[in-house]
């Protein structure tokens, strides 16, 4: 009796200790960061086909996921007993971490969905999620049962138009959301409490096609009582801004402030009720505008007055007036706002012993961050335009620094709607009427290829080039016509550089054709007879000399893979001369801020492009942060003494950060294995730093690059996040898997 009971003990104790072993291998590895659409447990969805991303958190080296399964429910309870009855993409074989919807199931317009993944790793140990949900918008406009309103009397420009309404709810509330579109920016109350704290929406669209709505969870701002819903509008005109430039004066949508709400209340009886904008509404010329986008820069908010709170008497108000939309397909706008940017999340971080180089780093995140309007910006102070070699030019600081493909997306979709039926687009998105025509040419046009290039490489996601691609093809018929013998003529005369962006677009369409299966030939074989005539028409063999030699005609042809095999060393050695004849000194604008210094380091050149990056006298990076003290980027290196109306708050030229990452730090996505799936970890040690330091966090995960120098050796510290591999250049190749891995480098040699 005494030896069962001593054997129960032990079976006993045995089986607690394996479950606690259990339990903390399981907490090893965990699946995070699940996002649909990008977006973490959003609201307002109106995507048919949502995509899906997780990351994993891990202590196991070379972690890699091996397969997956995505369930999708109408309920919690459903996923929990193993019935997802939307879609479940049984188990796929795969490593990337992401997935789009496929299943046959419709969704509905204003319903939670819930989704969970399973996950199988190299051990084939399983993993599952927590439960996540994602809230589906309006899909369809007949789902729209709010009407455009508006004030009857012409609002005066320094004045806000006010709009409120009085409802009483008398049942315990489940849930409850305003949808709002706006031509003007607009500031949302209720019951007195200002919903979000966005001060640019709705964002800048061509508004005639697409107007863009917002979805808020108001459902703990209303109470079983009198309650009110009031909105203040600020002057239509600022959407498309204050300063009349580009034409933006002469856009439909500049006339009175109008708006379109619906608040939909869900009651715990599952019972619907909407209040939605009418003539019952009431209306009031406001307080002076604070228009926070005019030229004042007035940010300062309008004083909390009665008029937004439950029980105000508004008997003198008028009743709104009902109005005609711009005619715009409203669209949900997943963006949010905050103050006077918007708000990304921010996901690179870089530091160096250097701190000049910090400075510039930071110079240029200020810049970035405050010209996000729902639009790249170029400008805060002149015309605040979405100018699109501006936007492409620095992608790559954009992207390495801060989470953006929701705005970039968003203004991609423009440029479809920017498109004439002839196939031109504007040098800057959106537009009136401005801006089209050969004037800007591929140089600015580009951006209709890079941009969703550089999705694809920094997220994996192909869903950009899906839609622009019919946008794209019709563009490169529109530009057919404009050569001559083969060569872009554009309205600037540089016939090189037009043409290397023409070809550029050719190379790149012929690898979207790849990607989304359709045929490439004919793209490709465009792009190989361009890249031999720019070559044949430019290129001299003998000297190794593009076009006129300089710091620009070298680095494009060697940044745009232009140049034979043979000859690549040849004209590197000539843009070192060139660099260094000029006493390293910027000699160059806007392209070849993008290219000189990763053409210099990538061709072993490194300590001249780090003279360069480090240089304090004019024209360069350090001069603006140590001479004038800039707190921004500047537009041009150096300034007029009457000043005009150049930019001290550009970032147009700001590839240099990117630089930091890429080279300083080593960080860089593989294109043959996009999204991070593949890292390549390849830093360079410029003899004037003493140690770098830099972290990414990219769709996998953490990416972390450290080294420092002791003594006659470098110390490399990497960690790569679970399911990604990655090749490690510390003075050898090494193929690894996830984890952290530390390289000692001796004698100071990459």
């Amino acid at each position: 009796m005494i030896s069962q009971l001593t054997f129960n003990m032990k079976k006993l104790i045995y089986l607690m200790l394996l479950s606690i072993l259990l339990t903390a291998c399981g907490q090893r590895t965990q699946i995070t960061d699940m996002q649909c659409e990008h977006l973490t447990s959003p609201l307002g969805i109106d995507a048919a086909k949502p995509r899906f991303s997780w990351k994993f958190e891990t202590k196991e080296k070379d972690f890699k996921q091996e397969a997956f399964q995505l369930r999708i429910a109408s309920s919690i309870q459903l996923l929990k007993k193993n019935k997802p009855d939307i879609w479940s993409s049984d188990k796929k074989e795969a490593s990337v971490s992401r997935c789009v919807y496929a299943g046959k199931k419709a969704f509905e317009s204003h319903k939670t969905y819930y989704w969970d993944i399973i996950a199988w790793d190299n051990e084939q140990n399983k993993y599952k999620s927590k439960v996540d949900s994602f809230e589906m918008g309006k899909l369809l406009e007949t789902d729209w049962q709010a009407k455009w309103i508006t004030n009857q009397e012409l609002v005066k420009p320094e004045k806000t138009t006010q709009f409120r309404k009085s409802f009483k709810l008398d049942k315990n509330i489940r849930s409850a959301r305003v949808y709002i579109s706006s031509l003007a920016y607009y500031h949302l109350f209720i019951n007195n409490q200002q919903i979000a704290d966005n001060q640019f929406d709705p964002g800048q669209t061509c508004m005639h096609k697409k107007m863009l709505y917002a979805t808020y969870d108001i459902t703990s701002n209303l109470k079983q009582d009198e309650n009110a819903i009031a909105i203040e509008l600020e002057n239509a005109a600022n959407i498309s801004q204050q300063t009349v430039v580009s034409d933006s004066n002469k856009t439909v949508w500049t006339n009175q402030p109008a708006f379109l709400c619906e608040l939909r209340i869900t009651y715990s009886d599952g019972t619907v009720e909407t209040i939605n904008t009418d003539n019952t509404w009431k209306t009031n010329q406001g307080i002076a505008n604070n228009n926070a986008s005019t030229d004042s820069q007035d940010n300062n908010k309008s004083e909390e007055i009665e008029w937004k709170a439950a029980g105000y008497n508004d008997r003198d108000w008028e009743y709104a007036f009902i109005t005609e939309g711009p005619g715009g397909k409203l669209t949900a706008d997943n963006l949010t706002g905050l103050l006077t940017h918007a708000d990304l999340p921010q996901t690179g971080t870089f530091n160096c012993s250097d701190s000049l180089m910090n400075k510039i780093w930071r110079t240029t995140n200020h810049s970035y961050r405050s010209h996000l309007h729902s639009i790249p910006t170029n400008s805060p102070q002149r015309n605040k335009k979405g100018w699109m070699a501006d936007a492409h030019i620095a992608i790559d600081l954009a992207l390495l620094n801060y989470d953006g493909i929701i705005l970039y997306e968003k203004w991609l979709n423009d440029f479809i709607d920017n498109q004439r039926e002839n196939g031109d687009i504007s040098g800057i998105i959106p537009a009136s009427s401005w801006g089209y025509g050969n004037w800007p040419g591929p140089v600015w046009d580009a951006a209709l290829f890079i941009i969703p290039n550089a999705l694809y490489n920094y997220y994996g996601d192909t869903r950009a080039i899906e839609r622009l691609y019919p946008t794209m093809q019709k563009y490169l018929d529109y530009l057919f016509p404009q050569e001559k013998e083969g060569i872009y003529k554009a309205h600037t005369p540089n016939d090189y550089t037009s043409t290397v962006y023409y070809y550029s677009d050719y190379k790149l369409m012929a690898k979207f054709a790849s990607l989304l299966g359709k045929d490439a030939t004919a793209y490709r074989k465009k792009a190989e007879a361009l890249k031999t005539l720019i070559n044949d028409r430019f290129f001299n063999a003998e000297t190794g000399i593009y076009a006129n030699g300089t710091q620009t005609a070298l680095a494009l042809a060697l940044y745009m893979d232009l140049v034979p095999k043979e000859h690549e060393q040849k004209v590197a050695e000539n843009l070192h001369k060139k660099v260094a004849g000029n006493d390293f000194f910027l000699d160059f604008g806007l392209i070849s801020s993008k290219t000189v210094l990763h053409m210099l380091a990538k061709y072993g050149y490194i300590e001249d492009a780090y003279k360069m990056a480090a240089k304090t006298d004019a024209p360069s990076w350090g001069y603006w942060v140590e001479s004038p003290g800039y707190s921004k980027q500047a537009e041009t290196w150096t300034l007029s003494p009457q000043f005009r109306d150049a930019s001290l708050n550009h970032v147009f030229l700001g590839d240099i950060s990117a630089w930091m990452y890429n080279v300083l730090a080593g960080i860089n996505y593989d294109e043959q294995n996009p999204g991070f799936q593949h890292i390549m970890i390849k830093p360079q040690f410029a003899n004037e730093l003493k140690w770098v330091e830099a972290e990414y966090n990219s769709t996998r995960g953490l990416i972390r690059s450290s080294w420092e120098r002791k003594g006659d050796s470098i110390i490399l510290q990497v960690t790569i996040p679970p399911g990604a591999t990655a090749t490690i250049y510390a003075g050898q190749e090494y193929q690894v898997g996830s984890g952290t891995y530390k390289y000692v480098i001796n004698n100071n040699k990459s």
